[in-house]
């Protein structure tokens, strides 16, 4: 594809990957990291009369984002060219109200994936969703090309974020092999009927269950969530799954569906310090700081033993470079638990 515009070959990339969801996406990403972008955004109708807006640093703007009912998470869709967004306009009809226009936004290579972290509930972008249904790019992948650099290539593989889980009795389980279009590690895969099925792009990453006296299974980790929210159904709303499914969540990565799941735990009282302690850490790695202090200052007055939120809030200070917040926070959380070194390099 070298020779050709920009817009085109990252137009091809994508195309590539939406028919061929386990295929390497390094040429994606790369292209991803060179070429401008664009947002649909929702304003007053530009003076001049263009339908362009470029963005300028400490701009503020709304952008249309894609709610997914199932996960409580959100995803924006990210174009390559301005006729695509025209295009995503018009098929889905759609209007502005009390005056607003619908605008492209133009974001220079690279600028738009930083801003999006910003988003709540940010579960990753919809990459030109007029060509071939377009991509899904996960959290984690978004966070990378915030930074500049390429996400790994899948497939991505997880551990289990708590020892001593247990399927409960009486799951259907369905065992296959393990597709060897991604060169998968060891072992075979494991899926939960009960689940749904998975699309076939959620192979990019996988998460190992060790199950007693059986080979490592391996299974998508959206499966797997999603199983863990059957599971709680089915074991009468069970705390323990509940626990597992938030801290899975934030685990994998599924950062907006961590956001959404943690705020209505706080619905239920007992399940509020591990809510409380799940979200902290995903505003934390958001980079949403001021957000993550405030919740940690409201968790650390209803569930002063949850010390993952003295921990937290400490790191935000730090990070905000508010140096004097983030000792005074770690002398606090000394006092009552002296054994956590993680906050004696603060003092």
């Amino acid at each position: 594809m070298l020779g050709r515009p920009v817009s085109e070959r990252l137009d091809g990339f994508t195309r590539e990957a939406a028919r061929e969801p386990l295929s390497s996406r390094r040429e994606l990403y790369g292209e991803l990291l060179r070429c401008p972008t664009y947002l649909l955004h929702c304003g007053e109708k530009p003076v001049d009369g263009t339908e362009t807006r470029s963005f300028h640093s400490g701009d503020t703007f709304s952008v249309w984002a894609d709610p997914d009912c199932g996960s409580g998470g959100v995803w924006i869709p990210v174009f390559s060219r301005e006729e695509h967004v025209s295009a995503f306009v018009a098929q889905r009809g759609l209007a502005g109200q009390r005056g607003e226009h619908w605008q492209w936004m133009r974001h220079d290579p690279g600028r738009v994936y930083g801003l999006l972290h910003d988003v709540p509930c940010l579960s990753g972008i919809l990459l030109s969703p007029g060509i071939s249904g377009g991509v899904r790019l996960e959290w984690p992948e978004v966070d990378a090309l915030s930074a500049g650099h390429p996400p790994d290539e899948a497939p991505v593989l997880y551990e289990m974020p708590a020892e001593g889980y247990r399927i409960p009795e009486g799951t259907d389980c369905r065992w296959g092999e393990l597709d060897g279009e991604l060169s998968p590690p060891g072992g075979r895969q494991l899926l939960f009927p009960e689940a749904g099925r998975p699309e076939r792009h959620e192979f990019r990453r996988l998460v190992r269950l060790r199950l007693e006296g059986a080979e490592p299974a391996w299974t998508p980790c959206r499966h797997l969530t999603a199983a863990l929210r059957s599971f709680a159904r089915r074991c009468g709303d069970a705390p323990e799954y509940e626990a597992l499914l938030l801290a899975a969540l934030a685990h994998f990565g599924m950062a907006g569906e961590a956001e959404a799941a943690c705020r209505r735990a706080m619905a239920r009282r007992e399940r509020r310090p591990i809510a409380f302690s799940i979200l902290s850490k995903v505003l934390l790695r958001s980079g949403r700081l001021d957000e993550c202090v405030e919740v940690c200052k409201e968790g650390m007055a209803e569930c002063p033993e949850e010390r993952s939120l003295y921990l937290h809030r400490t790191l935000a200070h730090a990070q905000l470079e508010d140096l004097d917040a983030a000792r005074e926070v770690a002398r606090g959380a000394l006092s009552r638990f002296p054994e956590c070194e993680e906050l004696e390099r603060f003092l």
